[in-house]
């Protein structure tokens, strides 16, 4: 196979008898998960059943439903089974039935059943794939081989004789984690090697750095257990015996006016007595002569293990300051980081700044664009400018041919790029590319506002911040951005904003995808300042902290970010206004200086803190959290290392942030300037609902999005009857129509949404849709579908007399736009003939002029709709050769142009 999610897609096809994840989740770039699906079917047996719904397969839902029968029933199918859905926003008919029966994997299991779903640009994953029983690839994460470097690492580690520790080191956005990543296919395949546990930084999955020296240990005591060996003592004193928080030391702490009696450290200990266990277990095994297999460690971006401030941090040092024993131990570890640290013990580095990555970054360049620019003498150009522009940095390499691929950026634009300075300047770059041509250029401008606040608040806090807080935070008096939360994340969810952040596998934390995404957020100058950076850190610590607001307490359990983040905006806010230009915010700095005083003098931060550290947590909070968060601080602004505290007069608390405000209640009357219409299936909300994705943590965020629901579409008059307030009866056009109903030109159905709460789940919410049956009658009458398709009823194509706000719709791959004329066939099958490369479609339009014999309108116009190579892709185009009238008369285009300038 050619391409990377393919052979992947293969390769779990192939464990067939012995998975336990019959489910596949694919993301990525659509055209490259189209022609990786289209790879991996070509190369299935013959014996395999495909069943792909939304490419014009018209057996396919009867297929369908009879594998679901078979699942309900229990009954083995007698040829393994593949549901595949190439995209999950088309929402193919279907797509309800396929979600349930990926909900069981058992059943899946049983029956010979496998499923593979196409990417959806919604941050929210659908509640049926949720479970442990879905794998998820990312199309996109192919990791280019770098065979140099990948020969440095595996000559390091099959040398008995050389350094314990090598170090891959390198600027943002160099490829350090994908070069680790690599590494850990290669280090599996060498002969006496095993990794016993790697941690490569996934900022779309997880924290930014998540290792725990728990889950260190626990994967050396499963290489320990593959070779034969038994060190029970290191799995019971790490993996069982988790001693609870005890009080270690109460401390007397000397201030500038006395001594503060009672601050006390609890600790658990558990970080140090992991390290003994290592040390003790990885003797013994060399004492007994079983060190014959090299164990390695992988631990990506130790620069973040001090920036965060990990707990386990002085552990890990502990166990690499022993590395004069890793040879006698066989036992190497392999760690990447942006600089050296001076703790760091003399080893192996391979530095990235200074190897020359253009040759990798053109190879890299031409696998990616293989699919978007099909013509080599282009695509070779393209990969050899993006190689220039990038400096070496894979980061910006990756940008670049995202950008190309989407369609932004042209091979004349390119020319015209400035080289970045780093990857932080490259994404201010593009982010500026995205707010000048997607949003202001055509007309968006409100929107860019909505999404630079989006930005703006998604980068006050490091490892991102979680949906229910966006959530809550987002409503704010004075701030010209939208109000409706959910209209602006669906928004985003479809602009090229959406490729600088993620949501996690649940989406309920959102990311940047990198750390110099949200340097360049932070970098950038707000459109207003409501919406930037400054002002949502200012936000959060009024929101979020009781800084301001005396008489509030922190919460160590709902506000532990902001216990253990405090220091980090605080320090973020006296950097901003102190390095402002052309002169610093001396406004700005003195209320930071004082919120810091505030803090300090008010001991309630640092001794809850303290009292509630947790070395197993995400946030730990500790001592060690508290003295990293107050270094950052003063790294910020060293003069106040020369405040005395307490001796000076307090900062008088600023005042309260006002309260947001609550959503209007269910009766308000919908905004002026927008009327409730009928609902769609493919309204994002309404699908939602329909796909059953719609689950809240509290019953008040289900009760809310039903709200939201009641006030933007068109109810039925039976919904005032209904008992229950949280009920809602609407009309859906498009919802469970039949074949025979769609025929008869019916338009949707009926249901009933109500707010229940989930069952199986922990306190969790849902808004359940039933099919409702209503004597009032369809709003829209049956209309059986015309012969003809009108201009409005074609694709977004190039020449349609019909001007439309939309641009042409951009195929990425000459497929993809055959198989939109395939549709446009299949739907008007009286209308429409095939030829190569375009089809032939008559097309209803009464715009025109009459006929001078019979004074009838033409009313058909014979249009050839021709596929043309554009730089980005393919667009579809219409070229009018004829109109016909309802006599059969038939006159040439120009003829027809010429009769209509004559009766106007």
């Amino acid at each position: 196979m050619n391409s990377w999610p393919a052979e992947r897609l293969r390769t779990w096809w192939d464990d067939f008898d012995q998975q336990t994840q019959p489910v596949v989740r694919l993301a990525g770039q659509q055209a490259v998960v189209k022609a990786a699906l289209d790879e991996f079917v070509q190369a299935l047996p013959a014996s395999v059943e495909v069943i792909r719904l939304g490419v014009g397969d018209p057996d396919a839902e009867a297929r369908l439903r009879d594998a679901a029968d078979d699942l309900a029933f229990g009954t083995p199918a007698v040829a393994a089974r593949l549901v595949i859905v190439d995209d999950l926003d088309a929402r193919p008919s279907g797509i309800g039935q396929v979600l349930m029966m990926a909900a069981d994997a058992g059943s899946l299991l049983r029956c010979g059943v496998r499923i593979v779903i196409g990417p959806s640009t919604q941050p929210e994953q659908p509640a049926q794939l949720t479970h442990d029983g879905v794998l998820s690839i990312d199309a996109d994460g192919y990791v280019h081989p770098r065979p140099a470097l990948l020969d440095r690492v595996t000559a390091w580690a099959a040398d008995p004789d050389g350094p314990g520790v090598l170090l891959v080191v390198g600027a943002p956005g160099t490829g350090k984690s994908f070069l680790l990543k690599d590494c850990l296919r290669v280090l599996d395949e060498l002969p006496d090697t095993a990794v016993a546990f790697a941690s490569i930084r996934a900022w779309v999955l997880q924290s930014p750095v998540d290792a725990q020296m728990s889950d260190l240990a626990g994967g050396l005591t499963q290489a320990f257990r593959s070779e034969g060996l038994d060190f029970t003592a290191l799995a019971d004193s790490v993996l069982t015996d988790v001693p609870a928080p005890v009080v270690q030391v109460e401390q007397t702490i000397g201030v500038n006016y006395g001594e503060v009696v009672g601050v006390r450290q609890v600790t658990s200990g558990r970080p140090e007595k992991v390290v003994d266990a290592i040390v003790a277990a990885l003797t013994a095994r060399a004492a007994a002569g079983a060190a014959t297999t090299t164990l390695m460690l992988v631990l990506d971006a130790l620069d973040e293990w001090e920036t965060y401030g990990l707990a386990g941090l002085g552990a890990l040092r502990s166990l690499l300051s022993r590395h004069q024993s890793f040879p006698a131990w066989n036992f190497k570890v392999l760690l990447s980081s942006q600089y050296r640290p001076d703790w760091l013990p003399a080893g192996a580095t391979v530095d990235l700044d200074h190897e020359d990555a253009g040759p990798d970054l053109r190879s890299y360049a031409l696998t990616r664009l293989a699919i978007a620019v099909p013509e080599e003498s282009e695509r070779v150009a393209l990969a050899h400018r993006v190689a220039a522009l990038s400096r070496g940095l894979f980061l910006v390499a990756a940008g670049y041919l995202d950008e190309i691929i989407h369609g932004d950026l042209t091979a004349a634009d390119l020319a015209d790029v400035p080289v970045a300075r780093n990857a932080v300047d490259y994404c201010s770059q593009a982010l500026g590319r995205i707010r000048d041509r997607y949003f202001e250029e055509r007309g968006r401008a409100a929107g860019w506002l909505d999404a630079e606040r989006f930005l703006s608040m998604l980068a006050v806090l490091p490892e991102g911040r979680s949906a229910d807080d966006m959530l809550a935070s987002w409503r704010e008096p004075g701030v010209p951005t939208s109000t409706d939360w959910y209209f602006v994340r669906d928004s985003l969810a479809e602009s090229p904003v959406r490729r600088y952040f993620a949501a996690d596998e649940t989406g309920s934390v959102y990311r940047f995808i990198h750390p110099a995404v949200r340097q360049a957020v932070a970098a950038l100058h707000p459109r207003n300042e409501q919406t930037g950076v400054a002002a949502e850190r200012r936000r959060w610590i009024l929101r979020h902290t009781p800084i301001g607001r005396p008489d509030t307490a922190w919460d160590p359990v709902g506000r532990r970010a902001a216990l253990a983040e405090v220091g980090t905006v605080l320090a973020d806010l006296l950097a901003a206004a102190a390095g402002r230009a052309p002169l610093p915010d001396e406004h700005g700095l003195a209320e930071a200086r004082g919120w810091v005083r505030e803090l300090l003098e008010q001991w309630t931060w640092i001794e809850t803190s303290i009292a509630h550290a947790d070395p197993t947590a995400a946030l730990p909070l500790g001592l060690p959290r508290v003295l990293q968060q107050i270094e950052l601080i003063l790294k910020a602004d060293p003069a106040l290392a020369d405040d005395e505290l307490w001796t000076q007069p307090r900062p008088v608390p600023l005042p309260a942030p006002a309260p947001p405000r609550e959503p209007a209640p269910a009766a308000t009357r919908p905004r002026p300037g927008r009327q409730q219409g009928l609902a769609h299936v493919r309204n994002a909300h309404v699908a939602e609902v329909l796909s059953g994705r719609a689950t809240f943590a509290t019953r008040e965020q289900a009760r809310a999005r039903l709200d939201a629901i009641r006030r933007r579409y068109q109810l039925s008059r039976e919904s005032k009857l209904l008992d229950d307030p949280y009920q809602i009866i609407l009309f859906i056009r498009g919802y469970g129509l039949g074949p025979a109903e769609l025929s008869q030109g019916r338009k949707g159905h009926y249901a009933k949404f109500s707010v229940v709460p989930l069952v199986g789940s922990r306190g969790r919410w849902v808004i359940r849709a039933q099919r409702h049956e209503s004597s009032a009658g369809d709003p829209l009458p049956p209309s059986p579908p015309s012969r003809y398709p009108n201009w409005s009823k074609l694709p977004h194509i190039v020449g349609n007399p019909v001007t439309s706000r939309k641009a042409p719709t951009l195929y990425h791959t000459l497929q993809d736009a055959e198989s939109a004329l395939k549709r446009l066939r299949d739907k008007y099958p009286d209308a429409a003939a095939s030829l190569p490369g375009k089809l032939l479609l008559r097309v209803y339009d009464r715009s025109g002029p009459t006929e001078r014999a019979s004074g009838k309108r033409f009313v058909l116009a014979n249009t050839e709709l021709v596929i043309v190579r554009v730089p980005a892709g393919f667009q579809i185009e219409a070229r009018i050769v004829s109109h016909m009238s309802p006599k059969g008369t038939t006159v040439s285009h120009e003829e027809f142009l010429r009769l209509e300038r004559e009766q106007e």
